[in-house]
């Protein structure tokens, strides 16, 4: 580990640190009809995608529509206290490069407050923005060899800087019948900008066709869903012994990936999963929603199991013990929330780097309903927020009636977006809250 990659480390613990011993609050971000950082613009209803930081100001951020201009999407970088909030991009603006966002992809932010989103733009093609800066963009070389990058979506800028996105490639390599048309790569170090003009350096985090090293024979066939940090990647894929096989059924498998080590297998379809009771056992049946990773390797995400126990479990893989251990069982289908209620279904988890996770769940007990809860490394489960619950910062009030998945950052502050139902007149509307 170098110099700087030790700081980084070092500084988002202490983060964390202070995260725990102070008392944390729930807060509003933002609200429906709160003003935007346009004159003349107010935020419109849904808060799509939040991701936060532990940096200081603006440390959230998320796609919103700004009202009364029709059809304006906007990437904005919200502050929660008195400082103002930013916007990085909108649909319909011109792009850095000179063409016209169309669509944005779920944005990241880090401790720096960098924020970056993949974007289609106009003429059908593809980029990585940070800021006012492209780091990548279609036709640009892939580094994996002969192709060029094509359609780009995922991109995650880690507390380093670095910015890891997924790409398919046109006119790669093919190889045992099976074209190298996906992966995932990542721009480091210079400038953070690998295009033509710029210092930094694109590498090849994963591509399909890879081997599988602890599974002989196995390969990645589809690569989807996937975390990021600055310890690497956690991600979800198809796997086979011949990707170009029409007969072989895959096996869908959850992966870890540091950016200097190879891909290991944390669970893979079918095989013996936690818990593991005899007789009749249990097995993973398949894997959803996006999977996270913390700085320190410690790995979150969702599978479905079957057999004895099948169920929904939400698990924990942490590397000083995982996966030579099975990944273990952090909250399951039917665990209670401390306030009789039972989950049943969940979002994508987010992880701490002490191992933290957030995560949404509906849940039945008295009422059926949902809520954003913590579940620390000790076992505990905090309640964040639950339906019924005082939304705060609400003009005239407000309680919360539905959530949508949580986001935490490498030091447990927790951002969601979440529907209120007004207590001073009729209707619901949307916010943006954020726990730390």
């Amino acid at each position: 580990m170098n110099q700087g990659m030790r700081f980084v480390l070092a500084s988002v613990l202490a983060w964390g640190a202070m995260s725990v011993a102070a008392a944390a609050t729930l807060e509003k971000v933002a609200f429906d009809g709160d003003p935007a950082p346009d004159p003349g613009f107010s935020y419109h209803r849904r808060f799509f995608n939040p991701a936060v930081s532990d940096a200081p100001g603006q440390r959230v951020v998320a796609s919103v529509r700004l009202v009364p201009a029709a059809g304006r999407q906007c990437i904005v970088k919200f502050d929660p206290g008195a400082g103002p909030d930013g916007i990085g991009a909108c649909r319909k603006d011109p792009s850095p490069e000179g063409h016209e966002y169309l669509r944005f992809d779920q944005p990241s932010i880090n401790m720096t407050s960098d924020a970056v989103w993949a974007a289609s733009v106009s003429f059908g093609l593809s980029g990585i923005y940070r800021g006012t800066s492209v780091v990548a963009f279609t036709g640009d070389p892939s580094p994996a060899g002969p192709g060029f990058l094509q359609r780009l979506s995922s991109g995650v800028i880690t507390d380093a800087g670095d910015v890891v996105f997924k790409s398919t490639i046109s006119g790669g390599a093919i190889v045992a019948g099976v074209p190298i048309d996906t992966g995932i790569f990542r721009c480091t170090g210079g400038d953070g900008i690998c295009r033509t003009g710029g210092t930094g350096t694109l590498q090849t985090v994963v591509l399909k066709n890879d081997p599988v090293p602890d599974r002989p024979g196995r390969k990645l066939c589809d690569l989807e869903a996937f975390g990021v940090s600055t310890f690497g990647i956690v991600f979800r894929s198809a796997t086979a012994l011949d990707c170009a096989s029409t007969t072989e059924t895959p096996l869908v498998g959850m992966f870890r990936k540091p950016f200097a080590g190879a891909v290991t297998t944390l669970a893979l379809h079918d095989e013996p999963s936690q818990p593991n009771t005899a007789p009749g056992g249990t097995v993973y049946d398949f894997f959803s929603n996006m999977p996270s990773i913390a700085n320190t390797g410690i790995a979150a995400f969702q599978g479905r199991t079957k057999g004895l126990f099948a169920h929904y479990i939400l698990y924990f893989c942490d590397p000083a013990t995982c996966p030579a251990s099975p990944p273990t069982v952090a909250v399951e289908q039917g665990s209670n929330d401390g306030a009789g209620n039972f989950f049943t279904r969940f979002t994508s988890p987010g992880v701490s780097d002490v191992g933290d996770i957030a995560f949404q769940s509906r849940f039945v007990g008295q009422h059926r309903g949902q809520g954003v809860y913590i579940h620390r490394v000790g076992g505990a489960i905090d309640n964040v927020a639950r339906n019924n619950d005082i939304a705060p910062g609400v003009p005239g009030g407000g309680q919360f009636v539905r959530f949508g998945p949580a986001a935490m950052s490498s030091g447990g502050k927790v951002a969601f977006e979440a529907r209120a139902k007004l207590l001073s007149a009729a209707g619901r509307k949307e916010g943006l809250f954020l726990f730390e």
